[in-house]
């Protein structure tokens, strides 16, 4: 919607819609609603239509409250319906308007039986927030408040965007039926609503124009310099104000001395009490009032006293010229000398934070272990990180995760990397995190992600991988604006996968255990080759043992192993392996998927199972095999294959 156009009710006010019409812009009350500038009451009343605040008994949207100081907006808006076979609904959408919806001030509630709520991504529609509702029976549901039964809540993402989608998945019970009701009801409201009880009545006509929320506005949303071209539409009116850039818009703001709002011609005015007759300072000093500053007057350089006529007004300080020159030029000595001192120390105080953070780090182990290994992996300093990654600029950022953030980087040669800033590790598992390197330096199987090199001199470790340009497997199966792949692709990106994972537990001397196997770990390349990457949870297992232990459980909810403690074994990684080929069959995110549905995946018809965007005509044997090779990878009770039959399988499929 271009213009998101604001209304009062008429019944704050004792008059009917036609008197109302005729009210002049210097209203400013609307009942108890104070209209402040830039908004004004009246069709061409405010700085621009968008703040336009007009009468109607049937309104679009009810104000009710109004911040400048904030730039917010309260309103009352309505609900948005997903019902079976809906897919992906749009909240409510404010492009191109000076409106979003606030991401501190409110929270999405999602109102149905057994369901999974997820808000999405309005561009590529990956998963931002979520919540699940179950619902027993009838009786289960609490109206009082929203705690998962019937109801869920979850804050908004803290996003500059100004619009939202979700998606309602079901999710089946232990019990094996679904209560999800025909249509499901997604609010945003203010995180002071508390009335649960009216969104349980389910009621779209009830519900619309009722439920508060809390908008952001800007001046415009657009530049400073875009905004001044248009000077009918400009919001700062001249003068005394100035222009500033926002991140979603420009504001008008009083110039220092002034006061008042900068939404009006001539509305900042001087805050001044010398433009009187009756000025309190000589001839020879300098008015200037300044708020909060009792004795305006101000006397010339060199000279002395307090400049007012009544006082001791000015007069000329010989002396203190002689002072002013001596004390010049012994600062200017001791600025240049104290000047090269602290640059001095600075410098060998950063050489030895950059020593200490490489001693902290492991990195004279790290040495040790790759010369007595041989392997191979590039020592960067962090200037260079600094400069291929353009000092960790923002824009530059292509991923975050719970091990780290990962930088785009571009390399001397003009090689692209992927540069991963890892937490900071534990002097504890500095012996485990070194390993892990040495190991990684020495794989070369051509579809695991290359580690490059590392720089241990920041305060986290830094590693260096190469860069695989098309993205993770996960938006190539669920953006709905990308070309869907086809079984013939899918089938050699889990056979490719499945090749990483055999050299990883049976192709190197110490077995490696990803213990992360998800479709956002594996990236494509230009030709949909897949390779797998972020070892940032893999642990090793040193030769003769079956297991390691770990005192923690790392993985993603839906492909961790149900049957994982404490230890990790090669079996997990089979799990998690078993869940992605799911995933690629039926395009079902992993944690929507009930244990039962898992269990009995394997005597399920094609029809029910595989991804309808994609037609599987005389290709069902073949992803028939997929299909039981995925249910054995997750098997529960039952013996699993290791991941050398599940590659030789895959690879004859």
């Amino acid at each position: 919607m271009s213009t998101l156009s604001i209304y009062l009710l008429a019944v704050l006010l004792s008059r009917n819609i036609d008197e109302a019409r005729t009210i002049s812009c210097h209203q400013t009350h609307c009942g108890n609603i104070w209209v402040p500038n830039p908004f004004a009451i009246g069709k061409g009343c405010g700085i621009s239509p968008d703040f336009d605040l007009v009468y109607s008994q049937r309104p679009e949207t009810e104000v009710i409250e109004i911040s400048v100081s904030q730039r917010t907006l309260k309103v009352k808006l309505g609900e948005s319906t997903n019902c079976q076979g809906d897919g992906i609904q749009e909240i409510r959408s404010f492009e191109s308007s000076i409106f979003k919806f606030s991401p501190t001030a409110n929270k999405f509630i999602a109102i149905g039986c057994d369901m999974s709520a997820s808000i999405l991504e309005p561009d590529n529609y990956g998963l931002l927030h979520g919540c699940t509702s179950y619902c027993s029976n009838e009786s289960s549901t609490s109206h009082s408040v929203c705690n998962g039964l019937g109801c869920c809540q979850t804050s908004l993402p803290a996003t500059e965007t100004k619009s939202y989608s979700w998606r309602i998945d079901t999710v089946k019970t232990e019990k094996g039926a679904s209560m999800m009701s025909l249509c499901n009801y997604g609010v945003i409201v203010s995180d002071d609503f508390t009335q649960f009880e009216r969104l349980k009545k389910l009621d779209s006509k009830y519900m619309y124009q009722t439920l508060p929320a809390v908008l952001d506005w800007v001046v415009s949303n657009t530049t400073c310099q875009e905004a001044e071209k248009n000077q009918a539409t400009y919001g700062c009116k001249p003068k005394n104000n100035k222009c500033v850039d926002g991140p979603n818009g420009y504001d008008c703001l009083c110039n220092k001395g002034y006061q008042g709002t900068a939404f009006e011609l001539g509305g900042c005015e001087r805050i001044d009490l010398c433009n009187t007759k009756d000025t309190p300072c000589v001839d020879s000093a300098r008015c200037t009032y300044i708020n909060g500053r009792k004795n305006p007057c101000k006397c010339p350089f060199f000279y002395f006293g307090d400049g007012t006529k009544l006082g001791s007004g000015c007069y000329f300080g010989y002396h203190f010229l002689l002072i002013v020159l001596g004390s010049i030029t012994i600062s200017t000595v001791l600025y240049f000398g104290i000047s090269y001192v602290i640059m001095a120390n600075k410098k060998k105080e950063v050489i030895r934070i950059k020593e200490c953070n490489y001693k902290k780090n492991g990195g004279q182990l790290l040495e040790e272990r790759l010369s007595q290994s041989g392997a191979r992996c590039t020592k960067f300093s962090i200037e260079e990180i600094r400069k291929i990654t353009d000092d960790f600029s923002d824009k530059r950022v292509i991923g975050n995760g719970g091990s780290g953030t990962v930088f785009k980087g571009l390399l001397a040669d003009g090689e692209d990397v992927a540069v991963k800033k890892s937490q900071e590790v534990d002097e504890r598992h500095i012996n485990d995190f070194i390993n892990e390197i040495v190991i990684l330096s020495q794989l070369r199987e051509k579809n695991i992600v290359r580690l490059i090199g590392y720089c241990f001199e920041d305060q986290c470790p830094i590693l260096v991988y190469e860069y695989v340009s098309n993205g993770p497997l996960s938006k190539h199966i669920h953006n709905p604006n990308l070309s869907p792949l086809s079984w013939i692709e899918r089938i050699s990106i889990a056979a490719e996968i499945a090749s990483a994972l055999s050299y990883l537990h049976y192709g190197v001397p110490t077995t490696v255990i990803h213990r992360d196997v998800k479709p956002e770990n594996i990236l494509l390349t230009e030709r949909s080759n897949a390779k797998l990457g972020d070892f940032g949870v893999s642990r090793t297992i040193p030769s003769g043992k079956t297991h390691g232990i770990t005192a923690q459980q790392c993985g993603t909810t839906g492909y961790v192993d149900p049957n994982m403690i404490d230890d990790f074994r090669e079996e997990h990684d089979v799990y998690g392996f078993g869940m992605v080929l799911v995933e690629l069959l039926t395009k079902r995110l992993a944690y929507t998927l009930a244990l039962e549905y898992r269990a009995t995946l394997a005597k399920k018809p094609l029809e029910d199972i595989l991804d309808t965007r994609v037609p599987h005509t005389r290709l069902e044997d073949p992803l028939q095999r997929m299909v039981n090779l995925a249910a054995s990878c997750i098997e529960l009770l039952g013996e699993r294959p290791n991941m050398k039959e599940v590659a030789a399988e895959m690879s004859k499929i």
